[in-house]
């Protein structure tokens, strides 16, 4: 994290092997608590471990605000020449699209119909995925316009 539009990339991927490990997680743990029937303490355990996990749901959301709030506030120390605006707005275009893609791969994953009653517990993950691209190109533009609006100017300088 560098504080440039390739960040974006990087959030893409940590968000998506994030999201598809919690919900995965969140079924296993479902699962094993469904098949103990022993019960004591270790369905006690079993029990918290359940309802620890839906906190994920939040923590999702925070992950991704948090890393493009990383970005955003470490664009702002980036030098770099108004010029490299236009090449920046061609790879926040690349990133939108790439990021349609992981929006497409995480869509089909929490589609599964096995995965289906631990999806529902996961409400902010299914809207961010719905709108990732959206979140993806208004942090882009927020890194770009950081980055040259209000960097060091570059010109004349020894």
């Amino acid at each position: 994290m560098r504080g440039s539009v390739l960040d974006l990339v990087i959030m893409c991927v940590m968000l998506m092997s994030g999201i598809i490990a919690v919900i995965l997680s969140a079924h296993i743990l479902g699962a094993f608590d469904t098949a103990w029937t022993w019960g004591g303490e270790a369905q006690t355990i079993i029990d918290a471990g359940t309802s620890a996990m839906t906190i994920f749901d939040y923590m999702i959301i925070f992950y991704i605000i948090g890393l493009g709030a990383f970005s955003i506030v470490s664009a702002y120390f980036v030098k770099s020449h108004p010029v490299f605006f236009v090449f920046s707005i061609i790879l926040i275009g690349i990133t939108v699209m790439f990021s349609a893609q992981v929006t497409n791969v995480l869509w089909e994953f929490l589609n599964v119909s096995t995965l289906s009653t631990t999806v529902n517990d996961f409400p902010l993950v299914v809207t961010l995925v719905q709108n990732l691209p959206l979140v993806i190109m208004l942090i882009g533009i927020t890194i770009a316009i950081v980055t040259y609006a209000f960097g060091d100017d570059m010109g004349g300088r020894v």
